[in-house]
């Protein structure tokens, strides 16, 4: 059986990166008001993206605290297999409005108000395929002695983030070329922590830090001067 020490330490850690982007997100929730009055398309899925990016952070804290009472407790692993199918739904939910926010700032929102159900494909059979997998563990499961653990068709869950992630860039190129290289460098950053810090949580708080930075390009339409000729 693993070491609760070192649980705890995954759940500190995973806590301080939670509990920044919560803090983070209401903060750009408080600053963004505003801005949602004008109820453009843009506004509304940039509010969607932070309220489930929210509720991701919220259960992936709570994962944490959870995993350390999973190992001796029935009742807490099946709890922490909850809030880890919470966290899957609302960090995929909250990357899919991504891609529509990237849609609208590309100037497509009325193909997305006409293809929406094509383009929500591979997050609608993920959400069926994680809910399944509550019962099944197909994707990922609870064990006793580890705790957490991916099953043999996890691969699912990274290919639904993976087609978005490819949409993501190729959207990035149309708005403005420069974001592919940031968002390349971005991406090197959380592959690095994810290896210095390999137990360590830190999804939503890159996915809050990128939030931040698409309202700053956004509020600053010269970047997006590309998009507009």
């Amino acid at each position: 059986m693993q070491d609760v020490s070192v649980f705890e330490k995954y759940m500190t850690g995973t806590v301080i990166t939670d509990i920044a982007a919560i803090l983070l997100l209401i903060s750009i929730l408080v600053y963004t008001s505003s801005y949602r009055k004008r109820d453009t398309f843009v506004d509304r899925v940039f509010f969607h993206m932070i309220i489930w990016d929210m509720i991701a952070a919220v259960s992936d804290a709570l994962d944490s605290i959870l995993e350390v009472n999973a190992a001796n407790n029935a009742g807490w692993r099946i709890a922490l297999l909850l809030g880890h199918t919470v966290f899957t739904l609302a960090f995929e939910i909250c990357v899919f409005f991504f891609i529509l926010y990237l849609l609208g700032v590309a100037g497509l929102e009325e193909k997305v108000n006409k293809y929406w159900m094509v383009i929500a494909v591979p997050v609608l059979l993920l959400i069926i395929l994680i809910i399944v997998n509550f019962f099944t563990g197909m994707l990922f499961y609870v064990d006793p002695d580890t705790g957490y653990a991916h099953g043999n068709m996890y691969f699912l869950v990274l290919m639904c983030a993976y087609i978005y992630a490819a949409a993501g860039v190729l959207l990035l190129w149309r708005i403005h070329k420069g974001l592919v290289l940031f968002t390349l460098g971005f991406v090197a950053i959380r592959i690095i922590l994810s290896h210095v810090l390999y137990s360590v949580s830190a999804s939503a708080f890159m996915l809050a830090v990128g939030m931040v930075f698409a309202h700053i390009c956004m509020m600053n339409r010269s970047f997006y001067k590309g998009v507009e000729e």
